[in-house]
């Protein structure tokens, strides 16, 4: 117990530590941003005139990565307003792979999140027209040249304008993993799924697998009935009690 306690102790310190390290080290990194913002662009001192910031990507299967990076976005300057472009269902196909939510049910989902200001429909290649159609001074977005064709970097045009803001990725949770999750163990959803009584025509199974999860549920329905029909015989009858305990611990093991 004193061992656990030394620990959560010392993870604490830790933690204080690292907040200490880090305020130390906020106004730095806000100086480096602020040296990189166009100075004909609201600074986000205003409150009448906020800076209006864009925020774009996919947006399946939101979750806290997500929230994280739109909670970093809106709470970079005093007043933001920050719009989130989220990618129609047609260019995420072409250029990620089918989604698992819509594009109205990935729009829903990120319009909850509390830091999010506006929803729009996202441009795969972002540009200076676009940022100015919807009205935005900047476009938030990790600093990794972003690729489109014959095209190294969609970035470029926008950075060189001083109209770009660098953001972080939050490490360990995508969506990708996610669906790495489910598909490692494949076999436990299914028979989840399975003892919830959806109807496994739904599930686009294999034939083989179909009929295998029938047979198991209902070799599983026979040996729940043999044991509590047994049961209930040796409670009725104590002079056969040696044997049909033998009987039962056979389908008990």
């Amino acid at each position: 117990m004193l061992i656990q306690s030394n620990l959560i102790i010392e993870i604490m310190n830790f933690y204080i530590y690292y907040l200490y390290i880090y305020s130390l080290l906020i106004p730095f990194i806000m100086e480096h941003i602020k040296q990189n913002l166009n100075p004909d662009l609201p600074d986000g001192s205003d409150p009448e005139n906020p800076i209006k910031i864009y925020c774009d990507g996919v947006f399946d299967n939101f979750h806290h990565g997500h929230a994280i990076l739109l909670q970093k976005v809106k709470t970079l300057f005093k007043h933001v307003h920050l719009t989130v472009g989220v990618c129609n269902d047609e260019d995420t196909v072409k250029h990620k792979g089918m989604p698992l939510l819509s594009y109205n049910e990935r729009c829903a989902m990120v319009s909850y999140c509390k830091w999010v200001d506006a929803v729009v429909e996202a441009k795969w290649e972002v540009d200076l027209s676009f940022l100015d159609y919807i009205g935005v001074h900047y476009v938030a977005h990790d600093d990794i040249p972003y690729a489109v064709g014959d095209i190294a970097d969609v970035y470029a045009e926008i950075k060189a304008a001083r109209r770009f803001i660098v953001t972080t990725r939050t490490e360990g949770v995508s969506t990708t993993d996610i669906i790495d999750r489910v598909l490692r163990d494949y076999n436990i959803y299914v028979e989840r799924s399975f003892k919830k009584e959806v109807d496994l025509t739904e599930l686009n199974l294999p034939i083989h697998t179909f009929y295998e999860l029938k047979l198991n549920n209902l070799a599983d329905f026979i040996t729940n009935g043999v044991l509590q029909l047994s049961k209930q015989v040796l409670e009725e009858n104590k002079t056969s009690k040696p044997l049909l305990e033998e009987f039962v611990s056979k389908f008990e093991t």
